[in-house]
């Protein structure tokens, strides 16, 4: 009866974990996206501005700006991916 309640437990753990991964997954889409409209919006005026040489050189300051942030983000979500304990490692025992 043990080992069976330890299974239950187990597995509402191995639920739990790959809710939470999916959570962090959709915060971390959720961050990307306004960096990523940023970067459209401003290649798109780069392209309108290409005859405006000031424009273009604070546009590009501005785009490689959010391009941080951007590569910020993918690196922190990289990192937590690689420090995040393997679900295959936490299966239901065998009994």
């Amino acid at each position: 009866m043990y080992s069976g309640d330890l299974s239950l437990r187990l597995r509402a753990a191995n639920a739990t974990t790959a809710e939470d991964s999916v959570n962090h997954a959709a915060f971390i889409v959720r961050e990307m996206v306004n960096p990523l409209e940023s970067v459209n919006n401003q290649a798109y005026l780069l392209y309108l501005s290409a005859q405006e040489p000031d424009q273009v050189v604070q546009l590009i300051a501005m785009l490689q700006s959010q391009l941080t942030i951007l590569n910020e983000i993918v690196q922190s979500a990289l990192n937590a991916a690689k420090n995040e304990p393997d679900p295959e490692s936490a299966k239901t025992p065998r009994v």
